[in-house]
């Protein structure tokens, strides 16, 4: 009975020898996985943010094209009116 007992407690300790180098192995998988997921998350975050400067600056050429063309058509507006002005008897 004495020998089944050791060999027991000789498998238990295997076991959990065996248990603990599997958690060791775990250990730095688990801290990998959650630095990938956090990649992928920035990479999405990166994702969104150049899709909304990609917009930004669309609308920020627009913007510049629409004040250009309004900025000639004020010059040509001004010089309409400083040509009447100068023909506007006195």
């Amino acid at each position: 009975m004495a020998e089944i007992a050791a060999d027991k407690d000789l498998l238990r300790a295997e076991f959990a020898m065996s248990t603990r180098s599997l958690e060791m192995k775990v250990e730095p998988l688990s801290k990998d996985t959650s630095q990938l997921l956090q990649l992928g998350r920035n990479g999405n975050t990166i994702h969104h943010l150049r899709t909304e400067l990609d917009t930004v600056r669309d609308r920020l050429h627009a913007t510049n094209e629409r004040l250009a063309s309004e900025s000639a058509a004020l010059k040509v507006a001004e010089h309409s009116l400083s040509d009447k002005a100068s023909d506007w008897p006195r």
